[in-house]
């Protein structure tokens, strides 16, 4: 009778105990950042395996160490970042609508970098008179880039960078 009761007693307790719940944080153990021959590194113990879902449409990639940007010595060091250059949609099967608030004179340039940080297009458009412009990556691969577009204006430059993805 006693190892009926006890075994009750387990069955009821294990009833609501869970091993493991899924939710959105995630503890890191330990970590840091590395500067490498003008590459950063960034690591981590103790991060879930990374996996990328569909969801409504869009890519969402699970982990906490997500790239964002990569360093880019293209930008002049006098220039200044900006708002008034938008890109859109961020997640495109290669068409992208680059637009201009405030800005109608100058000259465009943009550049759109892989995820290794080689460009791989590069358009500039002289004495601007429009607010809208295309740039078109349909023939490169579907993967993350890096776009900076920048506006020579009186000798100011303004820029402003971007992560699209290519499906």
């Amino acid at each position: 009778m006693k190892k009926i009761g006890i075994s009750v007693i387990f069955l009821i307790a294990g009833l609501n105990v869970h091993a493991q719940t899924l939710g959105t944080t995630v503890v890191n153990t330990t970590g840091g950042q590395a500067n490498i021959n003008g590459s950063t590194f960034e690591w981590n113990v103790g991060e879930p395996a990374t996996q990328t879902n569909t969801v409504n449409g869009g890519l969402v990639t699970e982990g906490v160490l997500q790239p964002f940007w990569l360093k880019l010595e293209s930008i002049k060091n006098n220039a200044q970042l900006t708002n008034n250059i938008g890109l859109s949609p961020t997640i495109s099967g290669g068409v992208y609508n680059m637009t201009l608030d405030n800005i109608n004179e100058g000259d465009l340039t943009y550049q759109v970098y892989d995820a290794a940080g080689k460009l791989v297009l590069e358009q500039s458009f002289v004495n601007i008179n429009q607010t809208s412009f295309k740039l078109d990556i349909q023939h490169l691969a579907a993967s993350n880039y890096y776009v900076i577009g920048t506006v020579t204006q009186n000798k100011k430059v303004f820029y402003n960078n971007f992560k699209i993805s290519k499906q």
